[in-house]
């Protein structure tokens, strides 16, 4: 917790277990005057702490995509997605953990992206960032709806207890709503930021169509699969996407292939790789712990044998935890989109140092430059980016 006034930070609290599966990963952090809440999206629910205590889970929420929290007006406000359409739910919830059936959004929420609750109103932006809407605190009635004539896009918004003043963040811009002779510029980008950025819209936007580099497979259904999600075990983040049997919707075994998501030449191929050993393993989890963060050493000691390959225009992918690499496939070689260049496996994870087929399921990661692609995103943001990409 930041103090504004006394520039100070404060540690509201810590839970970051080693040495485990541990899979709670929240995704969004509400505050009011008695307490903090916390959603997490694994387990589907809100947890409730004061200051200075554990939190706890709170109220279980129904099954969809977890976007984000916010409280006020004493209430505690939920947005969500549908599981498989891009359709929005925001659910009103008492002080004691009990839904507020009496709610309902006035108009369809679509591509929710955050909210935010004020004295008089709780806003909600959807649209991708194409729209804000204003709701009325008690029963959701519509009130107002904000957007740019052009439909431009805003990733993020603020807005002040009282609803007087309200700040809009755009690609390179801040919006000061009321204010329409007030702007927030970057004039010299290139000072503020060096090289592609993943969470730039326009050029994400030209990287669609990339293939899905398991046949039959989809975007996975766990948010704790995707790119930015916790990884406990070793103090880190995770920068890529899990492809498993239950959650990538086909069979994933060591038998299956692994395609080139793109036209591309490939830049590095473990051909030589040796399996993780229990020395190593212990010696990665020891140095994460001292360190309190993942080394990049460790982190592409834990990817197992991989091949990278160069598509052109900032974008590299990586496909690790392989079986085998197909012959032919060595630093150099020309791929096609869709040509077969691996196998399926679990090298480099902590279960292979005592199986082969204990977590079985190839890791992909999408780069441009030096940031892995859903870097600086919301879950929901890098679920939406991705599906577009993977086709």
């Amino acid at each position: 917790r930041y103090d504004v006034e006394g520039r100070a930070w404060a540690l509201e609290r810590y839970d970051r277990p080693s040495g485990t599966t541990y899979d709670h990963y929240f995704v969004a952090l509400a505050r009011d005057d008695s307490a903090n809440y916390l959603l997490e999206t694994t387990h589907e629910e809100v947890w409730r702490f004061e200051d200075g205590q554990r939190s706890a889970a709170w109220t279980k929420l129904p099954q969809s995509r977890d976007v984000d929290v916010s409280s006020g007006a004493g209430s505690v406000y939920v947005l969500t997605r549908a599981m498989n359409s891009p359709i929005g739910s925001l659910l009103r919830y008492r002080q004691d953990g009990r839904q507020n059936a009496g709610f309902e959004p006035g108009t369809r929420l679509m591509h929710p992206r955050q909210v935010d609750t004020a004295d008089e109103a709780v806003y909600v932006l959807d649209r991708a960032g194409r729209r804000l809407l204003a709701l009325d605190t008690d029963s959701g009635d519509l009130h107002e709806i904000l957007q740019f004539q052009d439909r431009r896009a805003v990733s993020t918004f603020w807005t002040a207890d009282d609803g007087g003043r309200m700040i809009l963040a755009g690609r390179d811009t801040l919006y000061f709503y009321g204010e329409p002779g007030r702007q927030a510029m970057i004039e010299d980008e290139a000072a503020v930021v060096d090289g592609p950025q993943p969470h730039d819209q326009e050029l994400l936007g030209d990287w669609r169509g990339l293939q899905v580099p398991i046949e039959g497979a989809h975007l996975t259904s766990h948010d704790f699969q995707l790119p930015g999600a916790p990884r406990h075990y070793r103090l880190g983040v995770h920068e890529g996407i899990d492809f498993y049997s239950w959650t990538a919707g086909v069979t994933v075994d060591r038998s299956t292939r692994v395609q080139a998501v793109a036209d591309g030449v490939v830049i590095r191929a473990m051909l030589d790789y040796q399996g993780l050993t229990a020395a190593q393993n212990t010696a990665y989890a020891a140095r994460s712990r001292e360190l309190g963060y993942t080394p990049d050493d460790v982190l592409d000691g834990y990817r197992g044998r991989q091949v990278w390959i160069d598509h052109g225009g900032g974008l590299v992918s990586h496909y690790a935890h392989l079986g085998s690499i197909e012959p032919g496939i060595v630093e150099g070689a020309a791929v096609s989109k869709g040509q077969v260049i691996a196998r399926v496996g679990n090298s480099g994870t902590p279960s292979s140092v005592d199986s082969q087929t204990s977590d079985v399921h190839l890791h992909l990661e999408l780069w441009l430059g030096d940031h892995f692609v859903g870097q600086f995103m919301r879950p929901i943001e890098a679920r939406e980016w991705l599906e577009k990409m993977l086709q």
